[in-house]
């Protein structure tokens, strides 16, 4: 792999300001998937050379990727990010952040059928639904300060909802909102909303 020009935060790293100029978050499933976030932070880092790209993955030090992830600075006293003890508030406060200083970006890939989710653990993306409703809804109330872009695998089965999750875009964003078909296109998309 070549060297890549990025730093990556991985949970649940707590600091000040990230070091690059534009923030990217990846949202969407982890569990019962294929390790598409790898690829996204390979084609971003491409994309837009020394930005910051916060990922959910719980990636340890053998993961190839973790080279760039951010050391956190937990010296600092009252840091907000030093508060959130579970993961789902570093997500929250990381998605918030992209959306205002770069792009949130949803990517809503297939479910791997040799390692699926297991079904204890309830439906594939279960939390992305809910994540992806919450911010659509913030976005759309505040587009001039918000950034997002939405992607799908086009082979998605119709038990995902896709089709629900685009009529509530509709409605949301009254004019519909672009859900594009490759992962390429939506973090192309993502780098020209930062950007812009």
């Amino acid at each position: 792999m070549t060297q890549l020009n990025t730093s990556l935060i991985l949970p649940k790293t707590y600091f000040g300001a990230p070091p690059g100029k534009n923030t990217y978050y990846l949202a969407g499933p982890i569990r019962g998937t294929d390790d598409w976030q790898a690829e996204a932070v390979v084609i971003l880092a491409n994309l837009d050379p020394g930005c910051t790209i916060v990922c959910p993955c719980r990636w340890d030090d053998t993961h190839p990727l973790s080279i760039y992830r951010v050391i956190p600075d937990n010296g600092v006293g009252g840091n907000l990010f030093e508060l959130l003890t579970r993961q789902t508030q570093w997500e929250r406060v990381w998605m918030s952040y992209a959306a205002a200083h770069g792009c949130l970006i949803f990517w809503l890939p297939c479910e791997n059928t040799v390692g699926p989710r297991p079904k204890e653990d309830g439906p594939y993306a279960r939390d992305t639904y809910g994540e992806l409703g919450r911010y659509s809804n913030l976005v759309s109330s505040d587009q001039n300060c918000l950034k997002m872009s939405i992607g799908a695998d086009p082979k998605l089965p119709e038990s995902f909802g896709l089709s629900q999750i685009k009529c509530n875009l509709d409605i949301d964003f009254a004019y519909g909102y672009p859900i594009f078909d490759t992962l390429q296109k939506t973090l192309e998309v993502a780098v020209e909303h930062a950007n812009s």
